[in-house]
């Protein structure tokens, strides 16, 4: 599964409380544009949600 945001929405899922009581094992890429993207901001991505 591909999942395409905006940097703004890439922050609020991460940051999202019950994240991990949903299966997001299918993931498998996260592009993020519309706008610039911190370095930071994309490994917390990679980290939360297990993808690139």
């Amino acid at each position: 599964t591909d999942m395409c945001l905006v940097p703004t929405m890439a922050n609020a899922l991460i940051n999202f409380p019950s994240i991990g009581e949903y299966d997001i094992a299918s993931l498998r890429n996260v592009m993020i544009g519309g706008a610039a993207s911190s370095p930071e901001l994309i490994q917390r991505v990679e980290q939360a949600l297990k993808c690139h």
